[in-house]
């Protein structure tokens, strides 16, 4: 049997999860040309979405996959998407509620 508590164990899998999520997030941004589609940010990476145009083609929510999935399968879902700033993206998610709403 492990040393290791099921507490360090679940911690190191958590940050392992994290770092991965980072290393896969850095990629996708570099294969996406690393700026934002819309206003040309191009800054931190924690501050870039991938926004699905067409919501009917999302498989998943990339941003709760992004250390969990293969690298693979992310860039397969991010090919369905835009690289917009978190700015950018919520603005556009709001400005398309207020269409619905009228």
């Amino acid at each position: 049997m492990s040393s290791e508590s099921k507490e360090a164990r679940r911690e190191r899998k958590s940050r392992e999860k994290r770092i991965r999520g980072r290393k896969h997030k850095k990629l996708l941004l570099e294969q996406f040309g690393g700026e934002c589609l819309i206003c040309g940010y191009d800054r931190c990476p924690a501050s870039f979405d991938f926004h699905h145009p067409v919501p009917e083609e999302k498989g998943f929510n990339i941003a709760s996959e992004m250390g969990s999935m293969t690298y693979q399968a992310l860039l397969e879902e991010t090919e369905k998407c835009v690289l917009l700033c978190s700015n950018c993206h919520r603005e556009l998610h709001y400005l398309e509620s207020l269409k619905k709403d009228d």
